[in-house]
């Protein structure tokens, strides 16, 4: 399956019609893009889907989401690798 350029919303339920009185429902979005990363921990390889070949110019920010469950909060912290 292809999917064009984009974003997109997949949403899943254990019911037929999506009912909310029936089950709950789970959503996850999600990007269709000519761009690909492999990492190996602070090293990351930014890379044109297609080709393969390296993106010249690509910045990277790496950001850890964390729930605090006493707080009952999501935190963002960006965790800025250097190089070095």
């Amino acid at each position: 399956m292809h999917y064009q350029l984009g974003e997109y919303a997949l949403v899943a339920s254990a019911s037929e019609d999506f009912s909310l009185n029936k089950n709950p429902c789970q959503h996850n979005i999600f990007m269709c893009q000519n761009i690909s990363y492999v990492n190996n921990w602070a090293e990351y390889f930014i890379l044109d889907r297609t080709t393969g070949k390296p993106l010249s110019g690509a910045k990277v920010q790496v950001w850890d989401q964390r729930y605090d469950t006493q707080e009952e909060n999501i935190f963002l912290k960006n965790l800025n690798f250097n190089r070095g």
